[in-house]
Order: C-alpha cells, then sequence, then structure tokens
C-alpha cells in the first residue's frame, strides 16, 4: 500500500475526495520484462507498445502453455483457435502522453491561480518528467 497511499483517503462511492481513491485493494507490478526476443519485436519499439498490451501478450501465451499447447510436440489449432483481449482504459502509454497534453493548460490553471511567469518553464518541465514525447509514433488519442 506504500506506493499506493499518496492517492488514498478514507472514504467510500460517493464520499472521496476528487483525485483520490478509498480502495484499499491494490498492486504495482515490478520487475516485469516483454520478451521482445520471442515476439520478433525490435527493442525500440517497445516504448511505443503499451504496457498492458505487452502484459496481455505474455499472459495469453503463457495461457496457451498452461494448457498443454507448447508450439511444438502439441500444438494449437491455429485456423480455428484465437486469444482476444481488449484494453477499454487505453492503457498507460495513453495516460503519459495525455499528461504532456494538457500541460500547457494546467499551466495556464496554475498561472491563473498566482503562480508566476517565470515559474512556467520549470513548472511544465516537472509536469511532463517521464512522460512521452507526442509524435506520429504515440497516437495519445
Amino acid at each position: 500500500m506504500d506506493r499506493l497511499s499518496t492517492f488514498f483517503r478514507e472514504g467510500g462511492p460517493g464520499d472521496i475526495e476528487e483525485g483520490f481513491t478509498y480502495a484499499r485493494i491494490g498492486a504495482v507490478v515490478e520487475g516485469y520484462d516483454f520478451d521482445w526476443r520471442r515476439w520478433r519485436l525490435p527493442p525500440g519499439t517497445l516504448p511505443q507498445i503499451d504496457l498492458a498490451q505487452q502484459w496481455a501478450v505474455s499472459v495469453a501465451a503463457s495461457a496457451i502453455e498452461h494448457a498443454g499447447y507448447d508450439g511444438e510436440s502439441k500444438d494449437i489449432d491455429r485456423l480455428r483457435t484465437g486469444v482476444a483481449f481488449a484494453n477499454a482504459l487505453g492503457g498507460e502509454n495513453r495516460n503519459l502522453s495525455n499528461i504532456r497534453i494538457y500541460s500547457n493548460h494546467t499551466k495556464e490553471l496554475a498561472k491563473s491561480q498566482g503562480m508566476p511567469e517565470e515559474n512556467s518553464a520549470a513548472f511544465i518541465d516537472s509536469i511532463v518528467e517521464g512522460a512521452p514525447r507526442i509524435n506520429e509514433d504515440t497516437m495519445p488519442w
């Protein structure tokens, strides 16, 4: 709960401060490495592939293997078998990209509440630190 405690507040549905959660159950995945060699993906493309998609590919393959299909001595009927998965929330890359997209708007709100203009550049830099650059590959929306 340590990493989630920043966002935790006592409360419940309809009784929680905006921007926080009352959920006491959560998880942080650490140390996950996507096997890009297995999937024959150039390592330079990995930052553009959302972590949720990487997990989904790995979990789907693991489920097939767990069911006893190893792709060699026992393989699935590839014409009649598939795995479908979806991420309705857009994924972490989208969330991080949106931080960069809305950073100028956030800066303007901060200025309207008294942040000095000379602090604007540092404010933006601190907001977008670690957020992916927006280009034709990120497609955040």
